[in-house]
């Protein structure tokens, strides 16, 4: 059991670390990960926050994939999808004018 809590606090920490780095990569403007990019253009196109679309996206691909599998959702999946979504609103809302790319050097 205590392996297992082991693991959970390092998983979690990855995904915090993880949410950080895409936080800062949407922040800095200069191009993000092909699936960052479709959540922030969803967030620009239908105004959700980009960590929401994170959860809509995240958990419509692991319910599309289980219909197909015909088998139960993953629930770790699901509960990745929430973490991170939640984790990139919350780093953009702490980042907010904080961090601010003005120039390419800066």
């Amino acid at each position: 059991m205590r392996v297992i809590r082991a693991g959970i606090h390092f998983y979690i920490s990855g995904i915090i670390i993880l949410t950080l780095g895409i936080a800062l990569t949407i922040q800095s403007m200069l191009g993000t990960s092909p699936f960052d990019s479709l959540l922030v253009g969803l967030n620009r196109t239908f105004g959700l926050t980009v960590g929401s679309w994170e959860v809509v996206v995240g958990l419509t691909m692991v319910l599309c994939n289980a219909l197909a599998e015909r088998k139960r959702p993953e629930y770790f999946a699901l509960l990745t999808s929430l973490i991170t979504g939640v984790g990139i609103d919350t780093w953009l809302f702490l980042l907010g004018d904080w961090v601010l790319p003005e120039e390419w050097i800066g």
